[in-house]
């Protein structure tokens, strides 16, 4: 036969504790947990930075840019063939 357990080491339920003023959380701190001091699990830093989506590359830019380059390239070609005529 198991003796009950002796009543002055009952627990207190939260309404009790709240009429006392004690304030009350529904996930008490425990402790120091080092897994919360980093970023989350599946966390991109470079990619959740505005730094590195004001960096971004225009496609359409760039192509434009190496069409010009391009051009220029010919140009300059065909002004070096007529002078050497």
């Amino acid at each position: 036969m198991e003796d009950p357990p002796p009543k002055d080491l009952a627990l207190e339920d939260t309404v009790a504790l709240r009429k006392r003023g004690m304030a009350v959380s529904a996930n008490p701190v425990t402790g120091y947990n080092p897994y919360d001091t980093g970023p989350a699990a599946g966390a991109h830093p470079a990619r959740d930075t505005a730094a590195a989506s004001a960096k971004r590359t225009d496609l359409r830019k760039l192509s434009e840019w190496i069409r010009v380059q391009r051009q220029v390239e010919v140009l300059k070609k065909k002004d070096g063939d007529e002078d050497g005529k």
